[in-house]
């Protein structure tokens, strides 16, 4: 059955993923929406649900350009956007680093989620 070895091999990514989030002690967001994309290529406005802190709203992704339902564990901080006329949360550095250290993707985490579901290692 080729779709529970993909489930499998997603659910090994969420290991990897979630052994990531805890050696590196970063943010956990998922990608709601990108708005926007810049045109000199230095990032992209998005809406993120922050599932560490809670809560969510504007980012600016610096250097990155994610996709809806992006899982993400990212280096982040809060600080004012000037387009936005309210705080945002800045991923990344202007100097070049994306603040992004892994990534899982939309389809990888349904499946992944559904693997570990089958096992028992989460409640449905």
């Amino acid at each position: 059955m080729f779709w529970r070895k993909a489930e499998r091999r997603s659910a090994l990514t969420l290991d990897q993923f979630d052994a990531c989030v805890a050696a590196n002690n970063v943010d956990v967001v998922r990608v709601d929406l990108v708005y926007q994309q810049a045109r000199n290529g230095r990032g992209s406005k998005v809406v993120l649900t922050n599932l560490s802190r809670g809560g969510g709203g504007d980012a600016w992704m610096w250097f990155y350009y994610p996709e809806v339902g992006d899982l993400l564990a990212v280096t982040a901080s809060s600080g004012w956007g000037p387009h936005n006329n309210h705080d945002v949360l800045y991923v990344g550095k202007k100097s070049g680093d994306t603040g992004v250290l892994f990534r899982v993707d939309a389809k990888t985490l349904r499946r992944g989620m559904r693997h570990r579901a089958r096992a028992g290692q989460l409640a449905v």
